[in-house]
């Protein structure tokens, strides 16, 4: 058989014989019995000699390829064609196949975009939707029903209906929105309702409880007034020295008003305290000290206290200022304070420079007086001998400052000061002394201790009573006497009960302890 009869038998009974017979085959018009099948046949054996045509056509360009293929050589004989099939002739055309790796990533990324866009329009049909068919509710709370910029004419201008429910209050006032039924700043179809609650004011024909006035001061019931929104309150003032400013005096009601059923359309009055009675003040300016006492006779009820202060030009005495303005009403108590001239001002001394005498007579005490226990006094104040200064001398006891040195002065040493100005100065005693108090009665000590105290000491004191035939009280021993003793010293005194015989020779008999029920002592 030859190559040409073995690819026909292969290309009619193999793979390759259906789907060139299925390409090539022409529609067969299906004939009516009635006519023959002359023509049918006819047409069928053309069709075949056709295809074999076509597939000689292909197994020669295939043969024709092949040799091109091979290497050339020197025939070594009758050349001479293998046997191959059909199958084996026709080769499947070589492709290069390359894989697009973002194809896929494009198309997520293209229905994405188209999704999104798609999105976008639908909110924003949305939100023009809403926006045209709904309407803000603002918050109404603490705001007018009616008028401009009222509830009822945002809901005209806003298609709303605006419905309002009449209700008591307290705290909102008459014709103002209290609460309302949907949330501020939510959004509400034009044409539906907004319900609103709206203040009718207090109740006035409502019942009230009356609090204990006499116990509350007039700002306590202010208080209670404004809460309860009870109008009819009036005040009236009186003063008084029994109940305090500001609290109440009485309470009065109408005849026609019930006290146990009083309501807000009712009236009271109520009187309150100024406080005791009071002193109106004048203009005291330029006023002398004589007018100043003459004042201060005519207004026992308040204080009336004078200060100083240097001046070059107005006389000392006279009144350069006041505490409180002039027609000012003083309370009783009040303390009312003038500011007086000084005069010219002067230099304060060194007085550690000046002897205790020459610092009396600057004071213009000059001497000495009895002060229990040694000589010398302490000096008054005064003009006298003093260049215009007040000095002020004492004499104090001191633990280390021998006597009669100079201790301290109230205002330093060079200091400008006005002449009403009173300078203190302390000059030493030395230490204390004790005087010999024996056969002295014990109503005695306390009052020279405290004289002896008085100059600046701290001394103390223990009081034993004793059996004795001394007279009861009589001082019998003394543990310190004329002597120097420490600011801070405690002497211990002894007593006699007078309770034993006198001994012969009546020497004094110093056994036996203190009773414990009769010990005393100043400390």
């Amino acid at each position: 058989m030859s190559k040409k009869g073995d690819f026909l038998s292969g290309f009619s009974g193999g793979n390759a014989q259906k789907p060139l017979t299925e390409q090539n085959r022409v529609p067969v018009k299906e004939s009516n019995p009635a006519e023959g099948n002359k023509t049918d046949v006819r047409k069928d054996k053309a069709n075949i000699a056709e295809n074999k045509k076509l597939a000689d056509k292909i197994v020669a360009e295939a043969e024709k390829k092949e040799n091109a293929l091979k290497p050339r050589s020197a025939p070594t004989g009758p050349a001479t064609r293998p046997a191959q099939s059909s199958s084996a002739i026709i080769k499947a055309p070589e492709h290069v196949v390359t894989r697009d790796d973002k194809f896929h990533k494009r198309k997520m990324v293209k229905y994405g975009i188209i999704g999104g866009v798609s999105i976008a329009i639908v909110a924003l049909g949305v939100f023009l939707y809403i926006m045209m068919t709904r309407v803000e509710v603002p918050s109404w709370e603490n705001r007018a029903f009616e008028g401009t910029g009222g509830a009822d004419m945002w809901g005209v201008l806003n298609s709303v209906t605006v419905e309002p429910r009449q209700e008591y209050s307290l705290t909102v006032d008459e014709g103002y929105i209290i609460e309302q039924n949907r949330e501020p700043g939510s959004r509400m179809p034009r044409g539906s309702v907004l319900i609103v609650t709206v203040s009718q004011g207090p109740n006035m024909s409502e019942r009230i409880d009356l609090p204990e006035f006499e116990q509350m001061t007039r700002a306590q019931i202010r208080t209670w007034q404004t809460d309860y929104q009870v109008n009819g309150v009036t005040f009236n003032e009186q003063s008084s020295s029994e109940v305090e400013a500001n609290y109440v005096i009485d309470v009065e009601f109408p005849g026609t008003v019930d006290p146990e059923n009083f309501t807000r359309n009712d009236s009271v009055r109520i009187t309150v305290s100024t406080g005791p009675e009071t002193v109106t003040i004048g203009n005291m300016l330029g006023n002398n000290r004589e007018q100043i006492n003459d004042f201060i006779e005519d207004n026992p009820q308040i204080t009336v206290e004078t200060e100083y202060e240097a001046h070059e030009v107005i006389p000392r005495g006279t009144v350069l200022r006041q505490s409180h303005a002039p027609n000012t009403r003083l309370e009783i108590g009040d303390t009312l304070t003038l500011t007086l001239s000084g005069g010219n001002p002067v230099i304060v001394p060194n007085f550690a420079d000046i002897r205790r005498v020459d610092a009396e007579a600057m004071a213009g005490g000059g001497g000495s007086g009895a002060d229990g226990f040694e000589g010398g006094g302490e000096a008054g104040a005064g003009d006298s001998d003093g260049g215009g200064l007040n000095v002020n001398v004492l004499r104090r006891w001191h633990g280390s400052i021998p006597y009669g040195r100079f201790v301290s002065q109230s205002v330093e040493a060079g200091e400008e000061i006005f002449e009403a100005e009173v300078v203190t100065v302390i000059y030493s005693k030395g230490m204390p002394w004790i005087e010999r108090m024996i056969d002295n009665y014990a109503n005695t000590i306390e009052p020279a201790i405290v004289l002896i105290n008085d100059s600046g000491s701290s001394i103390t004191v223990n009081i034993n009573w004793v059996d004795s035939w001394q007279p009861r009280g009589r001082i019998i021993s003394q543990s310190h006497y004329s002597q120097h003793v420490a600011l801070n010293q405690n002497i211990v005194f002894q007593v006699s009960r007078g309770n034993r015989q006198p001994p012969p020779g009546a020497e004094p008999d110093l056994g036996g302890g203190g009773d414990p029920g009769d010990d005393g002592g100043f400390e």
